[in-house]
């Protein structure tokens, strides 16, 4: 798999068949465009609370405490199994908190991304509008 990010720029504008002195024509932007798509990253989606604590509880480790949990209240003592409970309850709390502050916070810093650049079509400098590739909004 190619990856142009760590291609020397040389190279990168050679294999691309792009003239950094003129940029592209209008007609070749609009085929790259037709057969690669647009520069997008991320599909626009929903930042949910409960989407993120499910994510959280199916992770490995929290799953291994929880039937750690489960094996102290059968075999173990029943104050031990409460405590593991509580405990794995505060940290998944706390983490799914953390993680939906940070993708409120990363949603929030890509809105402020500029809504146009500066591109080189047919030798002269023009601004083009850019594309958002995450406009999330939030909600419990």
């Amino acid at each position: 798999m190619s990856r142009p990010y760590s291609e020397k720029p040389e190279e990168l504008v050679q294999s691309l068949g792009v003239d950094p002195a003129k940029g592209l024509t209008d007609q070749e932007a609009t085929a790259r465009l037709n057969q690669v798509g647009k520069n997008t990253l991320v599909d626009e989606r929903e930042i949910r609370f409960l989407g993120i604590l499910r994510e959280e509880i199916t992770e490995p480790m929290i799953l291994l405490l929880i039937a750690v949990g489960v094996l102290y209240s059968v075999l173990g003592s029943l104050t031990d199994a409460l405590t593991i409970l509580v405990i794995i309850i505060i940290l998944v709390l706390a983490e799914v908190w953390n993680e939906y502050r940070a993708k409120r916070s990363i949603s929030a810093l890509r809105q402020l991304a500029p809504p146009t650049a500066i591109v080189l079509r047919n030798g002269q400098p023009i601004e083009v509008q850019t594309v958002f590739w995450f406009q999330a909004t939030s909600c419990f």
